[in-house]
């Protein structure tokens, strides 16, 4: 999904989320045949802000959200 249209959507949804970057990391992290998602920190501060991400709150309306327009698969596995 282009930028543009990923921030159309996500401006359009009626939950507020964090920026995209921890549902890109939650989704990984949700199939059950992923054993770590390791997303490349460069710097320590990146290891911290990683793992802020892997702990960010998203509402579960979010994933519905998704699969409703078609931008997540109805049974993709998901963290809530």
């Amino acid at each position: 999904m282009g930028l543009e249209l990923q921030n159309a959507f996500l401006g359009s949804m009626p939950c507020r989320l964090p920026p995209p970057r921890p549902q890109d990391l939650a989704v990984g992290a949700a199939h059950p045949v992923v054993a770590e998602v390791i997303p490349g920190p460069r710097t320590a501060a990146e290891v911290m802000q990683n793992a802020d991400l892997m702990s960010a709150e998203i509402p579960g309306q979010f994933w519905r959200d998704l699969q409703s327009a078609g931008l997540l698969p109805e049974a993709a596995p998901t963290p809530d």
